[in-house]
């Protein structure tokens, strides 16, 4: 009785074992990917503002500093004149 449960046991293993390989491949598919990005951009830009820059306008640059090499931020820091 036990040895017929066990030839259940595996058929299952295999039969998911065939299932899992067929929903990776999908899942690793251009057209998926492309599919997932597209929801995440619209999600994320649903509320955003569009804000259009003209020549001249003067705007605000944070950069942080741990994003440059310590040769680099010397340059970066601000300074003053007088």
């Amino acid at each position: 009785m036990s040895r017929t449960y066990f030839l259940c046991f595996l058929l299952f293993l295999v039969f998911f074992q065939i299932l899992f390989k067929k929903w990776v491949k999908k899942l690793g598919s251009k057209k998926h990917i492309e599919n997932k990005n597209e929801k995440y951009a619209y999600k994320t830009n649903k509320r955003r503002k569009y804000v259009r820059f003209e020549l001249g306008d003067w705007v605000r640059v944070s950069m942080r500093k741990e994003r440059f090499p310590k040769q680099m931020r010397s340059n970066l820091m601000l300074r003053g004149d007088g």
